[in-house]
């Protein structure tokens, strides 16, 4: 893997100096960046303390157009209805292949006192997609947190949906998902319940996609009926069935349905400003869209929740929808006492953000990183969410050869690395003592060198890492040529007997300077690096450019 990989911009906070100002409402509140670090290719994690209210403030910026990572909605427990430690959802989803780097909650959700029905508790209030299926339709919370893998939509959702009857093309509107079937209805269920549920009789049409076809939004699914069951509720959905469970007058439509049948399965997504048609892959929303297109709207003000002093958690865009930022704001703590929605826009505006949405706060407004939680939420401890959105990178691990590089979210933030060059060490040992020795004893004079020289590095890097408290990585041995005077390959070659370099026998000769110095630094440390001593850069090495002068040196010689 090559540092030039990945590049990509930093957020504008993290260049903030260690102490710098934000203008929040056209007053400059002072701000110091107490940490700034990437840690995932294209993902930058700031956390921020604002003295003069005082706020604690953690963010997240990815670079939504770098290929090696992604970011997914999940559910609790993959259940709508169930809640979920976020730290627990990072174990349960986070493989070698699909590591997760971070997390921050999402929808505000159903819980005991709001007057809803018991079999509700713990779904989002409003929509959640997951990898292209809905798990609880957008309704009268509909604000997206973000949702089109093409365009990176953030914006007010409408939501259509309808049955379609292959053999007559009559069709009948789908209410809800997931949620309770009431009179007159047909709810749509899928695997994120697992099964029916009603209090009232009704006809429950299970279905599965014909071969072939892949559930998704904006598009009709043709499905097959595999059974019918008349009944209140509870039906059990087998693995790949979707059931349509309806009513009074849906119950009708359904019933001239039979096992065999063909239906269409129609659910919409269109934004209420433009009437656009998101391909939606990955979706949250929050109570409000508190910021867009870099102004804030009157949301901010006209509902109490979003201008109270409370714990924020909130989702941004950029204009052009290449970087998503995340922000947490704590809240009842001796350092941060909380602050408006209006605060935590002007805060991801200076971050770069054209749209904001505001999320789920209280106890829920947690932000997690590779398994931990970095704020304090205000709960005193973690609290398990609905929903939320998870970063996660496909990066491949490395080995810590390019120091500086990213190296995959397995290798440590910070490390001490430290680079050996060995030509003119090599070349002063044999100068020394090599003269009369045969090739076998050469090899061995070349191997101890290699192997006291790596141990220096070793020494070296152990005793800084204790100092700075850092990881001590490797140490990278290297017969590279650099410009200090007679640090030359070429000329170790020579030491060796060679009458001049690019005479007969100079591959040989190299070949057995690169396994001793390889073999002498293995022996010394099992955290040795680099070994690159098979590549000789033939036009930054002096002797090799003067052999190449004189005509000892050409093409042919460079195997």
């Amino acid at each position: 893997m090559k540092k030039e990989l990945f590049v990509f911009a930093l957020s504008a906070l993290c260049g903030l100096s260690a102490e710098a100002t934000i203008n929040i409402a056209g007053v400059e509140k002072q701000v110091d960046t107490l940490e700034c670090r990437t840690v995932g290719p294209g993902v930058q994690y700031v956390r921020m303390h604002m003295p003069e209210y005082p706020l604690d403030v953690y963010t997240m910026t990815i670079d939504l157009n770098n290929p090696y990572n992604d970011v997914d909605a999940f559910i609790g427990k993959n259940h709508a209805g169930s809640t979920e430690a976020m730290t627990s959802a990072y174990t349960r989803l986070s493989t070698p292949e699909h590591q997760s780097i971070g997390s921050i909650n999402g929808n505000f959700w159903i819980v005991s006192g709001q007057n809803m029905d018991d079999r509700l508790l713990g779904q989002p209030h409003s929509g959640c997609i997951v990898n292209g299926e809905i798990a609880t339709e957008p309704n009268g919370w509909n604000r997206a947190g973000r949702g089109d893998e093409i365009e990176k939509l953030q914006d007010d959702m409408n939501f259509e949906a309808k049955v379609i009857n292959a053999a007559n093309e009559k069709s009948f509107d789908i209410a809800e998902v997931n949620r309770i079937r009431n009179e007159n209805e047909i709810v749509l269920y899928n695997h994120f319940t697992g099964q029916t549920t009603s209090d009232i009789d009704g006809t429950d049409v299970l279905i599965k996609p014909i071969e072939g076809a892949s559930w998704g939004l904006n598009k009709d699914v043709e499905c097959v009926v595999t059974r019918i069951v008349q009944s209140k509720g509870g039906t059990e959905l087998e693995e790949g069935e979707y059931a349509l469970s309806g009513n009074g007058t849906g119950a009708e439509f359904l019933n001239q349905m039979n096992v065999g049948d063909k239906v269409k399965i129609n659910t919409k997504l269109t934004t209420r400003t433009d009437n656009l048609i998101p391909i939606a892959e990955q979706m949250l929303t929050g109570n409000a869209l508190v910021m867009r297109e870099g102004k804030l709207t009157p949301r901010n003000e006209n509902e109490a929740y979003n201008s109270q002093t409370y714990s924020r958690s909130g989702i941004g865009m950029s204009q052009d929808g290449k970087t998503l930022y995340l922000i947490v704001i704590d809240y009842k703590s001796s350092t941060s006492v909380g602050t408006n929605t209006a605060t935590m826009c002007y805060i991801l505006k200076q971050a770069g953000a054209w749209n904001v949405a505001n999320m789920d706060a209280g106890g829920s407004a947690q932000m997690m990183l590779r398994g931990k939680l970095v704020n304090n939420p205000a709960d005193g401890k973690e609290r398990p969410v609905s929903n939320g959105f998870m970063i996660f990178t496909n990066a491949p691990e490395d080995n810590t050869f390019m120091a500086g590089a990213f190296h995959g979210v397995g290798e440590a933030d910070t490390v001490i690395n430290v680079g050996v060059s060995g030509p003119g060490v090599v070349r002063a040992a044999l100068a020394k003592d090599g003269a009369g020795k045969d090739i076998t004893e050469i090899a061995d004079m070349v191997k101890k060198t290699a192997f006291k020289i790596t141990r220096m590095g070793q020494l070296v890097a152990r005793e800084a890492s204790k100092r700075l408290c850092v990881p001590f990585g490797i140490v990278d041995l290297s017969l590279a040529p650099t410009p200090a005077v007679g640090d030359s390959v070429a000329y170790i070659l020579e030491e060796m007997g060679l009458e001049v370099c690019g005479c007969h026998g100079t591959t040989a000769a190299l070949a057995l300077l690169n396994d001793a110095v390889k073999k002498g630094g293995v022996m010394a440390s099992s955290h040795v690096g680099g070994l690159s001593g098979a590549f000789i850069p033939v036009s930054e090495d002096a002797g090799m450019i003067h052999a190449a002068t004189e005509g000892y040196l050409d093409i042919t010689k460079l195997e």
